[in-house]
């Protein structure tokens, strides 16, 4: 079975989950798959990494807020190692230790995925990141093939800031007018040069302090 390219998942059991997990397995044209609070088992975790490691599109994973315990959220991390397409992993309020911290750390540098943290876990960052910054995070890595040639055509592997602003609106990016603006405002690029390639392949999220020099 096909999914579309961006699947949220209304819910879990046990049964229904392992059938979930086969179609995903299979499935070459999934993009965004989210599963926060669905009750989705943290004993499939295994299997779930397994599936995931097959699936060489998936870009985005979000399953926080789930009944999923220390180990088997190692598991899971562990498992995803071989997944060459994820570039975001959302684990909202999954609590986690400090060692298991420092493993997501390593995990982050090694495989060039950024993690979304929760609020009551034990998985901190400075603050949380807002809707409208997880709409720009999503909308880069799933309008890939709108960005490029945008970029591309105003030359560089760097661009300036005014330039990313329009390319984002002629790729139809949701956020217009003051809102746009608004998002833009939390940001401070060197220069006000925005280094498009590492921004829209998704290795490098739209984060302050990944772009100061």
């Amino acid at each position: 079975p096909l999914f579309p390219l961006n699947h949220r998942s209304k819910g879990q059991d046990a049964t229904g989950a392992a059938s979930f997990i086969k179609a995903v397995k299979q499935n070459d044209h999934l993009l965004n798959l989210d599963l926060t609070n669905t009750r989705f088992p943290g004993k499939l975790s295994k299997e779930l990494a397994k599936a995931l490691s097959q699936n060489g599109t998936l870009k985005i994973l979000r399953i926080g807020r789930n009944p999923i315990r220390e180990e088997e959220l190692d598991v899971l991390i562990v498992g995803l190692t071989t997944q060459s397409s994820l570039h975001i992993l959302g684990l909202e309020d999954l609590s986690v230790s400090k060692e298991l911290y420092g493993r997501l750390q390593a995990f982050e540098e090694e495989n060039g995925v950024v993690i979304h943290y929760g609020h009551s876990g034990g998985y901190q960052r400075s603050r949380p990141m807002i809707r409208d910054e997880l709409l720009l995070e999503e909308f880069l890595i799933t309008s890939l093939s709108k960005l490029v040639p945008l970029c591309v055509a105003r030359g560089g592997d760097t661009i300036s800031l005014e330039h990313f602003k329009e390319v984002l609106s002629e790729a139809d990016f949701p956020l217009t007018g003051a809102d746009f603006q608004k998002l833009f405002d939390k940001y401070r690029f060197p220069d006000n040069s925005v280094p498009w390639r590492k921004v829209v392949n998704g290795k490098i999220a739209v984060n302050l302090k990944r772009f100061k020099k």
